[in-house]
């Protein structure tokens, strides 16, 4: 009996996986800010639960362009979200115009629905926290470096541009741009979700 319950509980989490693998990508991006390193993030989406697939810190833009376009190929990522208004993005068209000359894919990506709002930042704190707190969990870091700098966040930068803290930024990009973009149960209508900051 024991050894039956065991073996459905292994067979329930291999079938969870098999669908993390096939849940729908979503890529954040986060512009370099001042000394700050851009940030690049995928989340798989499964319902009403959200994975960090892979991040990265990037040290350039040509870097910051090729992880996204690898990333993108290897994970088959449906859409990349960010502040298409920062200067960055100049630079990266310059690339992606590249890349389409030498007959490649470019990667291009689709404006965050919250980006230039005066709460954008709280926003997306507080969505970070309606997933990870007071509730089901529906929103799993694994191995991520996004926890230790949302704990040590200073409260009184909340009223700040989200593009200044380029980790939290792309979160926030793809979080608000998978909600908008018509998945309810991750926008979380029922408690609010992004409808109660727009």
């Amino acid at each position: 009996m024991a050894k039956d319950k065991a073996a459905t509980q292994v067979a329930l989490e291999q079938f969870k996986e098999q669908q993390w693998k096939q849940a729908r990508k979503f890529g954040g991006i986060g512009w370099p800010w001042r000394d700050k390193s851009a940030f690049a993030l995928i989340l798989a989406v499964l319902g009403n639960e959200v994975r960090l697939v892979v991040e990265s810190s990037a040290p350039t833009l040509p870097w910051l362009y090729e992880w996204c376009k690898a990333r993108r190929a290897e994970y088959r990522v449906l859409d990349w979200f960010t502040d298409l208004a920062d200067p960055a993005m100049e630079a990266w068209r310059y690339l992606s115009d590249q890349d389409v000359a030498g007959g490649r894919w470019d990667v291009e990506p689709t404006a965050a629905p919250m980006c230039g709002h005066p709460d954008e930042l709280a926003a997306y704190f507080f969505d970070v926290r309606l997933r990870t707190m007071g509730g089901p969990k529906t929103l799993h870091f694994g191995e991520s470096i996004l926890p230790g700098i949302l704990r040590q966040f200073p409260v009184e930068d909340m009223g700040r541009q989200a593009r200044e803290y380029p980790p939290l930024a792309a979160l926030g990009y793809v979080l608000t741009g998978v909600a908008m973009a018509g998945s309810p149960s991750v926008a979380g209508v029922t408690r609010g979700g992004w409808a109660a900051w727009t």
